[in-house]
């Protein structure tokens, strides 16, 4: 008996060094989807032909073969002949012209070539008039809008000097209007003085005339000295006696033009602290009833409404209201009723005299009286009630506006600096002795 075994033996590939064949063609099998490719490429490369160097009629001869092609097109050129008559409507007569030689053709090149170079230059020299045609026209034009501007500076820098001197409104505006006063009653004493001399008391010298003369002329000067008239002695009696009434009436006529130009300035300054209180309080206002801004840490802003600012923002409309003019009874009384339930949340004097007030003003109203006559009772109340928003009990956020808050600011303000100069000399010490 025979006995067969079946062994299966594991046999290792190391593809890892092969390449990928090239396909160079094949087939493949419909009905089970095999591929099959040339023997070629499933073979491998034999060693490539060596070949030697020969000297041979073969290799020096090119081997040449002769391929015939038919084209798409057929044409064909028939000649005229005696048994065939061929139409030459469309023939042309070609004749030689004259003979061009090399001289002939060099200067008609040059020719050319200067034409070429003129149309060129042309060119050229009109793009660059283009040029500084353009740049002239833009440096005219900047010189012209440099003229306007100039011009509209001068202009606005005129009328803002002109305003400054009519309606005044900062401490410099009015210093600025005290010093041009000063300097206009210096000139008018210098005008008084040329034309209506003191009199001077001679004592008997003969010289004094000489002397008054030559401390006037340092006084006024060589241009107006020139015009003035000359001084009167105290000896004449009767000239003297008439240029000390001349020059004191024309100093009482200067006297009278200061009086009234100070005048002037007071109301000026009187109108000015009225305009720039009504500012400060509405910037004071508006800035209490503001939103805060709060930033987050990835930089994001965010508006919030606290109740202080809620609180701020209502005591802000009511004053807008009780500072109303023209108003009905009926909304003026209900103002004064707003007003009375929002202080009346509180008990301190302030709040007291307010309540008064509100209660003077609307009896008043049920009397009918004109509101003409309640305007002095109108601007105490609005006043009361101003102190009462700027008051910190009544009003969280007047905390930043109050003298101890701005003291407080100042002194953490310094405690700042203290410690921002204590660190730098700290470390200006570990930098000298090498400490990091």
């Amino acid at each position: 008996t025979v006995t067969t075994k079946k062994k299966i033996i594991t046999v290792t590939i190391d593809a890892s060094v092969s390449q990928k064949p090239r396909y160079l063609g094949g087939y493949r099998d419909v009905r089970n989807g095999r591929a099959y490719h040339h023997a070629s490429v499933q073979t491998d490369s034999q060693n490539k032909k060596e070949f030697t160097l020969k000297f041979t009629t073969e290799t020096q001869t090119f081997e040449l073969r002769t391929r015939r092609a038919q084209t798409q097109r057929e044409s064909s050129t028939q000649m005229q002949r005696p048994d065939m008559l061929l139409s030459n409507n469309k023939d042309v007569h070609v004749r030689v012209g004259r003979y061009v030689t090399a001289e002939e053709t060099l200067a008609v090149k040059q020719e050319k070539a200067v034409v070429l170079q003129r149309f060129a230059r042309g060119a050229r020299d009109r793009r660059r008039a283009c040029f500084l045609r353009t740049k002239r026209d833009a440096e005219l034009q900047k010189a012209r809008e440099d003229s306007e501007l100039a011009l509209e500076k001068e202009t606005n820098q005129r009328s803002f000097d002109i305003s400054r001197r009519m309606t005044p409104r900062t401490p410099s505006d009015f210093a600025l209007l005290q010093s041009e006063f000063d300097a206009w009653r210096v000139g008018e004493l210098q005008k008084i003085d040329a034309a209506f001399p003191q009199v001077v008391q001679s004592d008997g010298f003969a010289e004094s005339r000489t002397i008054a003369e030559s401390e006037r002329a340092a006084k006024l000067g060589a241009a107006l000295y020139a015009t003035a008239k000359p001084v009167t002695l105290g000896s004449d009696t009767d000239d003297a006696k008439v240029a000390s009434a001349l020059r004191k009436r024309a100093v009482a006529a200067l006297l009278a033009k200061e009086t009234k130009m100070l005048l002037a300035i007071g109301r000026l300054k009187k109108a000015a602290k009225a305009v720039n209180d009504r500012e400060r309080v509405r910037d004071a206002l508006d800035d209490m009833a503001r939103s805060k801004n709060w930033e987050k840490k990835d930089g994001a802003v965010v508006v919030v409404d606290t109740t202080q600012v809620i609180r701020a923002r209502e005591l802000k409309q009511l004053y807008d209201a009780c500072v109303l003019a023209d108003v009905t009874v009926d909304t003026r009384l209900e103002i004064l009723n707003h007003l009375r339930w929002t202080v009346k949340e509180f008990s301190t004097k302030l709040v007291r005299d307010i309540l008064e007030l509100l209660d003077r003003e609307s009896d008043l109203l049920a009397r009918g009286r004109d509101f003409r006559s309640m305007a002095g009772l109108r601007k105490r109340t609005a006043n009361l009630f101003l102190n009462f928003i700027e008051t910190p009990e009544h009003n969280p956020e007047a905390l930043r506006y109050s003298v101890k808050a701005l003291a407080n600011a100042e002194r953490e303000r310094e405690r700042e600096m203290e410690r921002a100069a204590r660190e730098t000399r700290i470390r200006a010490s570990q930098e000298s002795r090498g400490v990091f």
